[in-house]
């Protein structure tokens, strides 16, 4: 009986050391992802200024004016929140945001008529 147990305490601490090296191993795999990933999501392309052209909004629109604008500079803004309200030839639209992000500049004052694209 001494010798059963004494074989089976060998076998538990084997099987016990082969646990705590798969763990130690998956612990390792996980903190070299990690460090992968931390470098792309710590890249300079978060502090680049976008500038916003104005869309084609419609066939043949080539100036806007705008009515109203929804955010002033300094705005936290993401995708899809309004910006601005403008008026063409043809309609009265409600421009949204393509972008996360902060406003720093407003080109244009309220009633002041921009150019698509620019």
């Amino acid at each position: 009986m001494r010798k059963s147990a004494l074989s089976a305490l060998c076998r538990f601490s084997r099987r016990r050391e082969s646990l705590l090296e798969d763990l130690v191993r998956k612990r390792r795999q996980q903190q070299q992802q990690q460090q992968q990933c931390r470098g792309f999501r710590c890249s300079a392309r978060w502090h680049v200024v976008k500038p916003f052209v104005l869309a084609d909004i419609g066939e043949g629109i080539k100036e806007v004016q705008i009515i109203q604008w929804f955010v002033q500079p300094g705005a936290r803004v993401e995708q899809f929140d309004k910006l601005c309200e403008v008026a063409s030839d043809k309609a009265i639209t409600e421009i949204t945001s393509r972008f996360d992000g902060v406003i720093k500049k407003l080109h244009y004052e309220p009633e002041a008529m921009a150019q698509v694209g620019k």
